[in-house]
C-alpha cells in the first residue's frame, strides 16, 4: 500500500514538473523516492530509539505537532523555528548535536539547522513538510505495532514499519499516552509550539 501511494505521488509531481519528459520525469521521481527512503530510515530508527510504546508515540507526536503547525499556519514566525536547546525538546529526544532520529526527520521536512534551533526558510515550499506530517500521523495510527516490530527486529509488512538496523535517536522521559490510547498529537510547547485542534481536517489522530 506504501509503496502504490508512493508511486502515484511520483507520477503527477514528476510529470508536470518537468513538462512531460519522461527521461527527466524519471530523475524527478527517483530523488522522491531516495528522499522517502531517507524519511523512511529516519521513522525506523525513531521508533527503535524508544524504550517504551508510550515513549515511541510521545516522540511521534512532538514531530508530527512541530510540522502540523508549520503546514497549518505556515505565515507564523512561532511555528516555523523549533528550539532545541529547550528542556522539552531535550527530554524528548535527547541532544541534537548528536543526529538524533527526530532532528533528520525535521530537515527531511525543510528545516534548517542555524545555531541552536531548527528554521524553516521563508520562501521554501510545503511540500516536503506535507509528506513528511503525512507520514508520522500514518505512523502514531499503528505506533503500538510498529513499535514492537521495531524492537523485536522483525520484517515489516509496509516499507515505514521495518526495523532500523541501528539505534541513533534517543527519547527519554516516558509519557503514558493520551487517556483514549489514541494517536493524538502531544499536549505540549516547543519555541511557541502547541497542538492543533482535534477538529481540525488535518490533525493527527
Amino acid at each position: 500500500e506504501s509503496l502504490r501511494t508512493l508511486r502515484s505521488l511520483i507520477a503527477p509531481h514528476g510529470a508536470a514538473e518537468t513538462g512531460g519528459c519522461p527521461l527527466a520525469a524519471a530523475h524527478s521521481a527517483e530523488a522522491l523516492q531516495r528522499w522517502f527512503g531517507e524519511v523512511d530510515g529516519s521513522l525506523r530508527r525513531l521508533l527503535r530509539s524508544a524504550g517504551s510504546k508510550a515513549e515511541a508515540r510521545r516522540c511521534l507526536q512532538t514531530v508530527s505537532m512541530i510540522v502540523h503547525n508549520l503546514v497549518t499556519n505556515p505565515t507564523q514566525d512561532k511555528f516555523r523555528e523549533v528550539n532545541t536547546t529547550s528542556a522539552r525538546f531535550r527530554e524528548t529526544f535527547g541532544a541534537p548535536e548528536g543526529g538524533g532520529a527526530a532532528t533528520e526527520l525535521l530537515e527531511l521536512a525543510g528545516f534548517e539547522r542555524r545555531d541552536s534551533s531548527f528554521c524553516f526558510p521563508p520562501a521554501k515550499e510545503l511540500d516536503d513538510a506535507e509528506r513528511v506530517r503525512d507520514f508520522m500521523q500514518e505512523a502514531l495510527r499503528e505506533c503500538d505495532s510498529r513499535w514492537e516490530q521495531a524492537i523485536a527486529n522483525e520484517e515489516p509488512s509496509s516499507p515505514v514499519s521495518a526495523a532500523a538496523p541501528v539505534a541513533v535517536g534517543a527519547c527519554a522521559a516516558p509519557v503514558a499516552a493520551g487517556a483514549d490510547g489514541g494517536g493524538g498529537v502531544a499536549e505540549t510547547s516547543l519555541a511557541g509550539q502547541q497542538a492543533p485542534a482535534p477538529s481540525g481536517p488535518t490533525a493527527a489522530s
